[in-house]
Order: C-alpha cells, then structure tokens, then sequence
C-alpha cells in the first residue's frame, strides 16, 4: 500500500481542489464587496456633485443694533460661499451654476441635486425684525433632485437642504433675537431709569415728610407761642384793667384831697383874720396870740405848699388815667391780636398736619411705586410682552397721578410758605409776630418806668397822708386852745369867734384831706399791687412773642424744605412718568391676527421646499431597476448552470464559427428575451409597478436579456466550468458598483473605476431612467451592452475556433475524466 503524498494529491486533484477553494470562496467575496461597497456612503457624499443657484440681493433690514446704521445682509451669497467652500464629507459638493446650467446639469445626470436660493431671499429673512409685522415672510430656498437618476439621492438631498435650511433659521433667528434682545435692553434701560425716578420720587417724598415734620414742630412751637403771647396778653390786660382801677380811685382822693386843702387854705385865711382882729383886741394876750399867728403863718403856709403840691400832684394823676387807659386799650388790642394770632397759627398747624398726611402718603405711595419697579425688574425675564406692557402700563398711570398729586402738593406748600410782601403765608405770619415782639418789647419799656413812677408816687401819698393827719391833729389841738383862750379873754370875743369860725373850716378841710389821702393811698397801693402784674404780662407777651418768632422762623424752613422735597418729588415723579412712557413705546403691540403671523415667521423662519423630478410613487420604483437587472443576470446565469454554452455537433461540423455561436446562442437568448418580458408583465400587471416609459423598458430589457445570455455563454464556452464561476463573481462585483441603492460615487474608488466597465451597471443607471422619467444613461446603455454583446459573441466564437483546434490535435477527453458533470447539450 502506498503512502499518502500531499504533493502528489494535490497535482493528482489540482482541478478539484481549485474548485473547492472557489467554491469556498465565494461567500467571502459576496460578502466582502457588498459590505466594502456600502461601508459608510453618508461620509462620501463630498463625490456627488450638487449645483447650487443664487438668484438673491442684498437686503438691508430696517432695525438696528447698538444704534448703528444697519449693514446690508446678504444671505444667498453667505450660503453660497459656505456650500462651496464646505469641505465636510457629509455634504455635496457643491458648484455654483446658473439656472439653465443647473438644469440641464441635472436632467443629464451629471449634478443630482440643485439648490436654488430665489430672489429676495435675504429680504423675506429681515423681514420679522421689520415695523410691519403682517409684511415679514418666510425666507425660501428649494431644492430639486432626479428619482430618474437615484431616488435615493431624493433622500439624502432632502436631508442636507433641510439641515441647510435649519442653519439659516437658526442664523436668522439670531439676527431676529439680536434686535429683540437690544429692544429689551432699551426697555430694560427704560425700565432702570423709571426705577431711577422712582428712588428719586422716593427720596423726595422723604424729605417731603421730614420737611413736614419740621413744619408740624415749627407750627407747633408757633401755636404754643401765640397761645403764651395769648395768655400774656390777658394778664397784660387784667392788670392794666386794675391800674385804670387803681388810677381812677387815686384820681378821685386827689380831688378829694385837693378840695379839703383848698377848704384848709381858706378857714386858714379866716382865722389868720380873726387873729389879726384878736391881736388888736387882747393885748393882754398878745404874747401867745404871736406865737399862735406865727403858729398859724406857719400852717397857712404849709398849708398852701400842700395844697399847691396836692394841686400838682392832682394835675399829674389827671394825665395818669388817660395814659392807663391808653396802655389798657394796647393791651386789649394787643391781646385781641394774640388770640387772632394763635387762632391763625391753629389754623396753619392744621393746614399744615393735613399736609404732612398726605406728604406721608405720597411718600407711602412712590416707596410701593419704587417697590413695584424694582420687583417688575427682579421678574422681568418670567414674564411675556404682554405682561410686560401691562404693568409698565400700570406703572406709568401710577407716576402720571403720583406727579399730579406732586404738583398740587407742591403748589399748596408754596401757598403755606406765602409771601411777606403780598402778605400771604407763613412768611407773612412771621414778619407780623416779629412786629408783635417787638411792640410787646416796647411795652414792656413803657410798664417797667410806669411801675417806678408808681411807687414813688404811692410813697409821697404816703407822707402826704401822714403829713395832713399830722397837720389835722395839731390844728384840731389848736381849736380847743383857742376856744380856751376865747373864753378866758371876753375882751377878745369877736375875735376869737371869728377864729373859731375859721379854725373850725380849717378842721372840717384838715379832716376831708386826709379823708382823701387814704383814699388816695389806697388807690396808689392798689396801682403799685397792678403794675408788677402789668410788667409779668407784659415780659410774658416778650417771651410767647418771641417763641412766636421762633416757631414761625423754624416753620417757614421747614416749609421750604417741604417745598424744595416736594419739587424734588415732581421731578422725580416726571422721570419715573417719561422712563416709563419710554418703555411702554419700546414694547410693540400686535393684534392677533399680527402676532399669529409673525410666531409662524419666526418659529419657521426658513422653510426649503423639496421638489423630485420624475418622481416615483413609491420606494420600490427606486429599487426595481436593480432588482430587474439582477434578475436578468441571475437567469442567464442559470441557464448556462443547466445547458452546454455551445451545440457540440456544430462545433465539431463544417459551418463557420461565427454561425456556430450564433447558433449555439439562439436558445439562450430566445429563453432571456422570454424571461425578461415574463419579468415586465408580473412586474407591471402583478406588482403595479407604472414605467414611465414601458416600450422602452421592454426594449432595453431585450437587449439587457441577451447581451448577459452572450456574456455568460461566452464565459462558460471559453473558460468551462471556471467561466461559470467568473459569472458568479461578476454578479458581486456587478451588484457593488452598480450604485442600485447610493449613488456609485459614494462608494470605495475601486468599484468606481470598475463601473464604468461593467454591462450590468448601465443597464441599472438606464432602467431608473425608463421607470422614472428622462434620459440619463438610456443612450451609453444601449451602446456599452451592444458593444458586450458583440464582444460576448465573438469571444464565443474565439472559444470554438480554440476548441476545434484542440480537437485536431488531440482526441477529446471524456468529461467524467475531470470529475465535473458536463451540461446538457441543445440539439
């Protein structure tokens, strides 16, 4: 037994083994080049080339930002350098041609997809940001692909405008935002300054309330003045009531005095008489009748000196009463004018207290002004344009009545604080009650001397009073001595009856003066009680008058500082009103119909419209003409795995190659004409599958149908058994670069350079056409498989040329020699 050799098995079974090897090898290759030729065509689309059309001018929009003037935009022109320039393997490549170009480009097949970019394109995108919302437009490009040349491409095309179209919305949208956003800021700076006024409004209500203040507490000092100048000014008049009192009853024992004096002087002068007549008479008395003369000279003189000094002292107590009466008629004017004063001023405090109310609630009222600027600003972001304009609205109401209540408030202080000139006010008020100080002051001068005169004047009554009781005891004295006299001398008794008589007056007036001086005395004393109580009234109408000054001072700044607070407050209130106008003018209003329209323009501000030449109705139409063409290559395939290539007894007779394969060809093609025409009628009538152009189909599908019935027999009559497996490759090979589902250019280069080569692949490319619409590849199709065909052919016929010169030179081997079933011949 022999050993077992591999090297001579393998040379022993070369031919088996080889086959095996292809047999195993053939899952490879299918799988190997189907999975190569579709590894990632979505990153070779920069191999299909796209035309590109800009029809579109630069548009200028009608808002700006940041206060500039507005640049031109030109859009298509942007889009067209971004397209062109794009180097992503994701996207077309992208060539810029002119409409007619562009078309005919496509419609050849050799772009297969066009974007065109219309007139006005850029002017519809910056329409939104325009003053009429029912003008802005939706900025539109459309996009144009052949289903005739690859219904995928459609897709892919589709795809790449959408994102395209997604990019420019995105762009235009953030030129919209852009505007919108500066608008906010000019709102937002609007808003700021309002808030500014607002603070501004609130800070001058402040210190319109502190101004009040100060006015309610100079107001208050006035009142407690005018009430004290009040209060001085009635003890001023009680007390110059009880010095009138006191003058009138001085005046009356004055006169009263005056007259016993006058009385004195004259029973004085009688008995100064009847001494002279005594003197003559009683000689024998004429000792102590001179000393008692002398002793009357003396009386009749003092007498006299009293009378006269009563006299005087009369006629000055004459202008006494007339003066008290004058000072208590001031002083009840003066006291009069106090209450008047202290009733103004009540009525200024009060005035003056209801302004300082509403001064409070102004400052309440622009402090929750403030409060809701402010909180509107904190919110600002949350809320919608309508709300916006809504509260800003509310706001600006609310500064326009804040100002107004302002300015009233304003011209009512100016009113309180008056004028001194015009005589109006507190001004007024405090240049009156300086003239009250000062003529209180003044009084007070005039009491205080008054009341020293008064003492001086209680004090000579006083002595005078003691002087004439004095005077009255000594003379009464001297009567009982000379009615003892008179009746020890009889000699004297005409004498001395006439002294009696005398002395007797001279008693009664003694007796009546000093009546009058303690009359007198007590009026003075009651005159001396009233002026300490004058002069107190009077230094208390000083005191409450310049408490009055005081306070009518410290009210007349505190109104102006109420008055300037206030002004302040107008101010404030005018800005708050203007921001707030300011703002409201920067927020647009739409109508409904205004704000649907510009939410679709600005929710879609960029739309492409996607338009399919010859487009089919349903995927499968894409597909068909691959799936067609490999139905036909599979059957001639199939035909030859079942019968010999060639008729044997023709190529072993007489007849010429050429006539020998053409025979040999006949049944073959005769069956693919029949399979391919079997194909279009379940196609067309079974699936409902509607060509565009169905003679032709059925045409080219003829001719499709034999030029492979030609290539496979050529293949298996030339090279046998190898040629079937070759048939088998080819389909793979054919499948991969046919570009039946993405475009061929998207696929690795080596099935590119082998496309244009292989029969199968144009009959796909002029299938799509002839189910589709249009004409790419019909025309190369029916010359590149005429040219197969013929090249089939004569490659048969090259095989039977070879095959009978083996046969002349050596006999046949039989074909179980091989190991291989040899097809069944066609007779």
């Amino acid at each position: 037994m022999r050993s077992f050799s591999l090297p001579d098995f393998v040379r022993t079974h070369r031919r088996t083994l080889i086959v095996i090897v292809g047999i195993m090898l053939i899952p490879l290759i299918y799988a190997g080049s189907l999975i190569w030729s579709n590894e990632d065509p979505t990153h070779r689309l920069d191999h299909i080339n796209a035309a590109i059309v800009n029809s579109d001018q630069a548009a200028t929009p009608e808002t700006t930002t940041d206060g500039e003037p507005a640049e031109p935009v030109d859009l298509g022109a942007t889009l067209t350098e971004k397209l062109v320039d794009s180097t992503e393997s994701n996207n077309f490549s992208w060539h810029e041609m002119s409409a007619e170009e562009a078309q005919s480009a496509l419609e050849s097949g050799q772009v297969l997809a066009v974007l065109d970019i219309p007139a006005g394109f850029s002017a519809a995108a910056v329409s939104a940001g325009g003053d009429e919302p029912l003008d802005a437009a939706i900025a539109r490009l459309s996009i144009t692909t052949n289903d005739g040349a690859n219904i995928i491409v459609g897709n892919i095309a589709s795809t790449v405008g959408t994102t395209v179209a997604d990019e420019l919305a995105a762009e235009v949208s953030d030129e919209y935002l852009r505007n919108v956003y500066v608008g906010f800021t000019d709102i937002h700076e609007s808003v700021s300054e309002a808030a500014d006024g607002a603070t501004e409004l609130n800070d001058g209500a402040e210190q319109a309330r502190t101004g009040s203040g100060e006015l309610v507490v100079g107001l208050g000092q006035l009142r407690e003045g005018g009430l004290a100048l009040a209060d001085g000014s009635a003890t001023l008049a009680d007390g110059a009531t009880q010095v009138d009192a006191g003058v009138q009853q001085l005046n009356t024992g004055l006169v009263t005095a005056n007259s016993g004096a006058q009385q004195l002087s004259s029973g004085a002068a009688d008995a100064n008489t009847g001494a002279q007549q005594l003197s003559a008479g009683a000689a024998s008395a004429n000792g102590g009748a001179q000393e008692l003369s002398t002793g009357l000279s003396t009386a009749s003189s003092g007498a006299q000196l009293l009378s006269d000094g009563l006299a005087e002292l009369s006629t000055a107590a004459t202008d006494l009463p007339g003066k008290v009466t004058a000072l208590t008629s001031g002083a009840t004017a003066l006291d009069s004018g106090a209450t008047a004063l202290a009733g103004g001023v009540d009525t200024a405090l009060t005035g003056a207290e209801t302004l300082n109310g509403g001064a409070s609630q102004l400052a309440s009222s622009t402090s929750e002004l403030s409060g809701d600027v402010d909180s509107l600003l904190s919110s600002w972001d949350t809320l919608s344009d309508e709300q916006r304009k809504e509260q800003i609205t509310q706001l600006s109401e609310s500064a326009e009545a804040a100002n107004t209540q302002a300015a009233g408030l304003s011209a009512g202080m100016t009113g309180l604080v008056g004028d001194a000139a015009a005589g109006t006010g507190l001004s007024f008020l405090q240049s009156k009650s300086t003239d009250l100080a000062a003529g209180a002051t003044q009084l007070s001068g005039s009491v205080a001397p008054l009341s020293g005169k008064a003492d001086e004047l209680v004090a000579a009554i006083s002595t005078a009073s003691t002087k004439s009781a004095e005077l009255a005891a000594g003379t009464s004295q001297l009567s009982s001595g000379a009615s003892t006299l008179a009746t020890g001398t009889q000699s004297l008794a005409d004498g001395a009856a006439t002294l009696a008589t005398g002395t007797q007056s001279l008693a009664d007036g003694a007796s009546t003066l000093a009546t009058g001086t303690q009359t007198l005395s007590a009026g003075a004393s009651t005159l001396a009680q009233s002026t300490p109580q004058l002069a107190s009234g009077a230094t208390q109408l000083e005191q409450g008058a310049t408490t009055l000054a005081d306070g009518t001072a410290d009210a007349e700044s505190g109104g102006t500082e109420l008055n300037d607070g206030i002004t302040q407050l107008a101010d404030g209130s005018k800005t708050l009103a203007d921001g707030l106008d300011d703002g409201v003018s920067d927020i647009p209003s739409y109508t409904d119909a205004q704000a649907d329209h510009l939410a679709g323009v600005t929710s879609t501000p960029v739309e492409i419209t996607k338009t399919r030449l010859n487009e089919v109705p349903a995927y499968g139409y894409g597909l068909a003409p691959y799936f067609m063409t490999l139905g036909l290559w599979v059957g001639a395939l199939a035909f030859y795995l079942m019968f010999a290539p060639l008729r044997e007894r023709l190529v072993l007779g007489r007849q010429p190659a050429i006539v020998v394969a053409l025979r040999s060809f006949a049944p073959g093609a005769m069956l693919g004409a029949a399979q391919s025409l079997l194909m279009l009628t379940i196609v067309r009538f079974g699936l409902g599958l509607e060509p565009a152009d169905m003679p032709g189909l059925v045409a080219l599908a003829l001719l499709t149908s034999v030029t492979f019935v030609a290539v496979n027999q050529a293949f298996n009559a030339l090279l046998g058994p190898p040629g079937r497996f070759l048939a088998l490759i080819m389909i793979v090979l054919q499948l991969s670069s046919a570009g039946g589902t993405y475009p061929v250019e998207t696929a690795p280069a080596f099935f590119q350079l082998i496309h244009s080569w292989l029969p199968l692949n144009y009959a796909v490319t002029a299938f799509r056409s002839l189910v589709a619409g249009g004409s790419i590849g019909i025309g190369e199709a029916y010359g590149m498989l005429t040219v197969w065909l013929v090249a089939a052919l004569a490659l048969t016929t090259l095989s039977i040329a070879l095959r009978r010169r083996r046969e002349r030179l050596k006999p046949a081997v039989a074909p179980a020699a091989a190991g291989i079933s040899e097809p069944v011949e066609i007779r």
